[in-house]
């Protein structure tokens, strides 16, 4: 990946409001801190990419970034001269 706008490599799932919640704003559906429906990507594995010069549009940018995600593996990933973390974990859903 070479100049890339955005996120190099991104993974996330579908996510909704914690059960019998009421708000005064709703959160959307597909919106929220819950993964119960197991709609989520796990065990994915990220390996052997050359990740560079990303970011030239967005700022808030990583060459990994992962939300309501589990299990996921990288190895042997090279990142550079990007504006953020190289690696986001977001939430750190599933444990470590």
């Amino acid at each position: 990946f070479h100049l890339v706008g955005e996120n190099a490599i991104v993974s996330w799932g579908y996510t909704a409001d914690f059960p019998g919640v009421e708000r005064a704003v709703p959160i959307p559906a597909t919106q929220g801190p819950d993964a119960r429906d197991g709609n989520h990507p796990q065990g994915n594995v990220i390996s052997g990419n050359f990740i560079h010069e990303i970011g030239h549009f967005q700022k808030q940018v990583s060459c990994y970034f992962q939300a309501q995600t589990q299990q996921s593996t990288l190895s042997n990933n090279i990142c550079f001269n990007g504006p953020r973390a190289g690696i986001n974990f977001n939430d750190g859903m599933g444990g470590n």
